[in-house]
């Protein structure tokens, strides 16, 4: 029910950042839905090494659910195209790797320590698993699925990439 207190998703993910010295971290989110297509949310991203930026989006989603024609369980599967927008902030230096070599640059134009960055991305989302009867209990998910998407940040090279699984919270339905 959107507009529901106990309304949230959940997303724990993986992380390729293939510009920066440390490719690997991971991730974790938070969002909300203000109404089916528009969703806000925080998250933590963390790259090996010591990279963290906390940053907060807007997403724009289109619920489809192209299996429905075959009936029965099918009806369930809903795949979510979406694209977002938001702001982060770098709190610990980040390395990068360019064509002269990897380098540890301590500026603010590749760095971006401490200086806001615009994230801009897009992906799907597949939810495989949907709770059939009514959820009674806060930490039951309605839902459960998949998650995958492309990011860029503003003063980092390359593009980011995630996947992971995320998790409907629902209370009451």
């Amino acid at each position: 029910v959107t507009g529901h207190a106990t309304n949230w998703y959940g997303v724990l993910y993986g992380l390729y950042a293939p510009g920066l010295n440390d490719k690997v971290g991971g991730g974790l989110g938070v969002f909300y839905p203000v109404s089916q297509y528009i969703v806000g949310g925080v998250r933590l991203d963390w790259v090996d090494g010591g990279f963290w930026m906390p940053n907060g989006t807007v997403t724009f989603q289109v619920p489809t659910h192209p299996l429905s024609f075959l009936g029965g369980n099918w009806t369930n599967i809903m795949v979510m195209p979406f694209a977002y927008a938001g702001i982060g902030l770098p709190v610990s230096g980040a390395s990068v790797i360019t064509t002269a070599g990897r380098f540890n640059i301590t500026g603010h134009i590749i760095d971006n320590n401490g200086q806001a960055t615009a994230i801009t991305g897009y992906g799907a989302a597949i939810n495989f698993w949907t709770r059939k009867t009514p959820v009674t209990h806060w930490y039951q998910p309605k839902s459960i699925g998949l998650i995958a998407d492309v990011e860029t940040w503003s003063g980092f090279p390359k593009q980011q990439y995630r996947f992971g699984l995320d998790g409907h919270w629902s209370l009451g339905n």
